[in-house]
Order: structure tokens, then sequence, then C-alpha cells
């Protein structure tokens, strides 16, 4: 568990679908969701209801709304192929804003001062 609420973890995890170019469910985090909207992405708030999850309530209740709210997107899909010809527009700009997204954290490792730490 995360001591700190405002602290999220971002692995291939969060981008391997932005790069496969689908849609995508950020489960418990809600301050990774923001980062990622912060950095251009579409985070597809209008196929994931996250307004209908409480961020101050304990772990167990917020896990399970999480759920529900994935299990509600997934069951609202009747034909994958339509539902994906849908948002394939949207996930294409995710990959493109992926690759723009890559060289800027390439620079600001490469422009890190680490003399302060050495």
């Amino acid at each position: 568990s995360n001591a700190h609420p405002e602290n999220f973890f971002t692995s291939e995890k969060t981008f391997k679908p932005i790069i496969g170019m689908r849609p995508f469910f950020i489960y418990g985090q809600a301050p990774l969701r923001q980062y990622l909207k912060d950095s251009g992405f579409d985070i597809f708030e209008d196929i994931f209801d996250y307004s209908r999850i409480d961020e101050c309530i304990g772990d167990p209740n917020k896990m399970l709304a999480y759920a529900q709210v994935a299990v509600d997107a997934i069951n609202k899909i009747d034909n994958p192929f339509t539902e994906y010809s849908k948002y394939f527009g949207r996930c294409q700009a995710n990959k493109n804003r992926f690759r723009g997204y890559v060289y800027e954290q390439w620079d600001k490792l490469n422009n890190l001062d680490l003399t302060q730490y050495v």
C-alpha cells in the first residue's frame, strides 16, 4: 500500500496499452490518471466513469468501486470491433503522444544535475 496517496508509480504496464493502441483503465491510482492527462494522454474517461470512485474511502471499498467501474465498461460492449473503431483515432493519438513523451523524458534525464549527489 502507498503511504502517500499523492504518489504514483508508472511501469511498462502503464504504457503498454498506449503503445498497443488500446483504451486503458487505471486501477487505483488517481494521481497517475491526472499525470497522464496533464501529459497530454487521453485516459478514456467517457468509457471508464472514475467519478463513481470515492478516493477517500478505505482500500477494500475503493478497490471494489474500481472493479465495478471496469466491469460496467466491459458490460456496455456489444460488438468489440465497433467499439474499438470508435476509439481508434484516440488510441492512435495516444501512441503518437507517447513518442513525444519518451523524448521529453530522455531530455529530462540528460539534463539532470547529479553533482550534488556525487
